[in-house]
């Protein structure tokens, strides 16, 4: 009796967790930026970085 060599095909679950890092990334970079814009002057975006301008 021969036995059967089975063989699974990771690719596609090496697929879902590059897409799934990439988009968290995304949307966490998206929630940054907005709760910094709802914040207000104390939290501003300027084209070279963030930057805290004051604490109240």
């Amino acid at each position: 009796m021969q036995t059967e060599q089975f063989y699974y095909n990771n690719q596609i679950v090496k697929k879902f967790v590059n897409a799934t890092i990439f988009w968290g990334l995304i949307g966490m970079s998206v929630g940054l930026l907005l709760s910094g814009k709802k914040k207000g002057d104390e939290f501003s975006f300027n084209g070279n970085g963030y930057k805290i301008t004051s604490v109240k």
